[in-house]
């Protein structure tokens, strides 16, 4: 998956199982584990890894929390626009996985503001994704 920023370079969103992560622990930060709901920005290489938890224990609701992780993020660092993409991640090409990743991004933006005098706003205008097969409405 990538994220594409209006005024900067585009960041890669990569996604791990945790197996995976200790299989090649030598290409990953020691910090990051592919817990599942895990976000760890690589700044200085334009990415952002982001855990799926255990392979055997995957489920829609892995997607959510992560559709949740990536969206909380995305209202943090003020992005403008997101692409994801389904290159990377075969898991997001599945309709209903794609779903829990959406519904988990929509509930990310609920912020209870409403006694705040100063209210952050979501910065984000468009969401695209880039699948391979056709997903039907």
């Amino acid at each position: 998956m990538k994220l594409n920023f209006k005024n900067s370079d585009s960041l890669s969103i990569e996604a791990y199982y945790e197996e995976f992560v200790e299989e090649n622990s030598s290409q990953f930060n020691s910090f990051f584990k592919g817990s599942e709901c895990e976000v760890y920005p690589l700044l200085n290489e334009n990415k952002l890894y982001v855990g799926l938890g255990k392979k055997s224990a995957f489920t829609m609701e892995s997607m959510r929390k992560a559709g949740f992780s990536i969206g909380s993020f995305c209202y943090d660092k003020n992005i403008e626009e997101l692409l994801l993409s389904g290159e990377s991640f075969p898991e997001i090409e599945d309709e209903e996985n794609l779903l829990s990743l959406i519904e988990g991004f929509y509930l990310s933006t609920y912020k209870f503001d409403y006694y705040k005098t100063k209210k952050k706003e979501l910065k984000l205008d468009n969401l695209f994704f880039n699948l391979s097969k056709a997903v039907s409405d």
